[in-house]
């Protein structure tokens, strides 16, 4: 997991402390999260996590050399890179989790397709920010193709859902 955040982003303070529960959460499962510093000078990015007491690691990109290869727009960005060393989503969650924060919902009921990608990574997004996370079975579905077959990727991504992201997960 990759993070863009400065010390000057707002939104990247305010998420920090979720970020570092990611963090603590998952590096026992082999998860890695790093930050990266986009446009922020050393002193500044230092200061930033001894503030919000990091422990993962981070590293600097001034020139966003690094950044831009990934599709950066602005911070807070993060970017998800499976065991393949692919880019399996990229999350630009500012506006969304101003939305939520201002809704303070005791729950978020999530719908959509492609359950083992987009409803998955939301998921373990809102999980991640300890919201309480409903999934309607018959409300999500993934889709057919070669060398990926429907219903049992469906079976799969309904079961990480509910055993390993924590999510209630309604049968259809």
């Amino acid at each position: 997991m990759l993070r863009f955040q400065a010390s000057w982003c707002k939104a990247c303070a305010a998420q920090a402390a979720g970020l570092e529960r990611v963090y603590e959460r998952y590096k026992a499962r082999d998860v890695e999260v790093v930050a990266i510093h986009v446009d922020d000078p050393e002193p500044n990015a230092r200061a930033f996590l001894k503030a919000h007491r990091a422990g993962y690691p981070a590293a600097l990109d001034p020139g966003l050399l690094v950044a831009n290869r990934f599709g950066f727009k602005r911070a807070p960005y993060t970017v998800i890179v499976n065991k393949r060393g692919e880019i399996a989503t990229r999350l630009d969650a500012t506006a969304d989790e101003a939305r939520l924060r201002a809704a303070q919902p005791e729950q978020v009921t999530v719908v959509g397709v492609c359950t083992d990608i987009c409803v998955l990574h939301t998921v373990a997004d809102l999980r991640n920010r300890d919201y309480r996370v409903v999934v309607p079975a018959s409300a999500v579905e993934t889709f057919d193709g070669p060398g990926h077959p429907g219903d049992e990727v469906q079976r799969w991504a309904l079961a990480h859902l509910k055993g390993v992201l924590g999510a209630h997960v309604i049968p259809a």
